[in-house]
């Protein structure tokens, strides 16, 4: 059973930034077995970034599906409110933004070692929760007839199920593609890992600094972790945001930091002996599921198409 520490670095069905290919295209679109030689534990992670990507989609593919969700959710009040005189409203403001995920991140003893996880996710997070913010203003300045036709287009709106919502946010292949390779991960986890009991021990051993502020336990490290998080206020938009070098926020990348070291000191040599075992199991997975995995990449690419369209309308 994994611990609630181990739960935390869990990326399952996300993928994350743009890298290049492993499976390359052949001239007639087929998808080729052919991996390039793995020879370091950074190729390790470089191949299985790449594979991932082709199924779970890159962040600017899940952004477009995300983007599709959105208007899928709102497209019948968007219509409603505009012929009511009112095609000002933003739809878009309800959707959400990926955050990067790190293609081993299923593992518990191969994740990518300090990877930033909980800094990705609150900067990814960022332009939704301001959004959310304008969403939840009390303070619009809507005209009464502005918010009479609100009303009346909630009512007479038909809703869109959070199912359907989803069908057209991903391919339809994605998810069981992501539920084996976090499966294959598992097992490798199982075969090669080290031992679960003496890393809990290690870990609630380490002097964090996050549970000493929060007065948490090892087991509370996730919600003490986003107690900090938003304990630092909004998450800047990137590296030249003047946020990025607030005290509140550097001090939690601090100790994300420190929680990061602490977790890759309990499981390095696992890590260091077996990182390079992990080649076998992409590559058997990527001539396994190639054909499913080109399917899905075609989605993925007309998904991205259909919310560019969206964008330029």
């Amino acid at each position: 059973m994994k611990t609630s520490f181990e739960l935390l670095f869990r990326r399952a069905a996300l993928g994350g930034g743009v890298v290049a290919a492993a499976l390359a295209l052949t001239s007639c679109g087929a998808v080729s077995h052919e991996l390039p030689p793995m020879k370091a534990p950074a190729d390790v992670h470089v191949q299985a970034q790449a594979l991932y990507e082709q199924f779970a989609g890159t962040v600017d593919e899940r952004n477009a599906g995300s983007l599709l969700r959105a208007h899928r959710l709102n497209a019948g009040m968007d219509a409603c409110l505009e012929s009511a005189g009112f095609p000002e409203w933003q739809w878009s403001l309800s959707r959400s933004f990926a955050s990067p995920a790190d293609a081993l991140g299923a593992s518990d003893w191969f994740a990518e070692p300090l990877r930033p996880v909980w800094s990705e996710n609150e900067i990814a997070s960022a332009p939704f929760m301001a959004a959310e913010a304008e969403m939840n203003r009390d303070d619009h300045g809507r005209s009464p007839a502005y918010e009479a036709a609100i009303d009346k287009c909630l009512a007479s709106t038909e809703p869109v199920s959070d199912a359907e919502a989803d069908a057209v946010s991903a391919p339809e292949g994605t998810k069981k593609l992501v539920d084996a390779w976090d499966d294959a991960l598992a097992q490798a986890d199982d075969e090669l890992g080290g031992d679960d009991a003496k890393r809990g021990a290690c870990m609630r051993s380490s002097s964090l600094s996050v549970l000493d502020e929060t007065g948490q336990t090892y087991d509370e490290l996730g919600p003490a972790m986003s107690y900090m998080a938003a304990k630092s206020g909004p998450a800047p938009a990137g590296p030249s945001d003047p946020r990025a070098k607030s005290p509140e926020w550097q001090r939690f990348l601090a100790q994300e930091q420190e929680v990061l070291e602490a977790d890759f000191a309990c499981r390095k040599d696992a890590y260091e002996q077996h990182i390079m075992d992990l080649a076998p199991l992409i590559e058997d997975f990527a001539s396994e599921h190639a054909k499913e995995i080109e399917a899905v990449e075609a989605e993925w690419r007309e998904i991205t198409e259909r919310a560019h369209s969206l964008e330029t309308e």
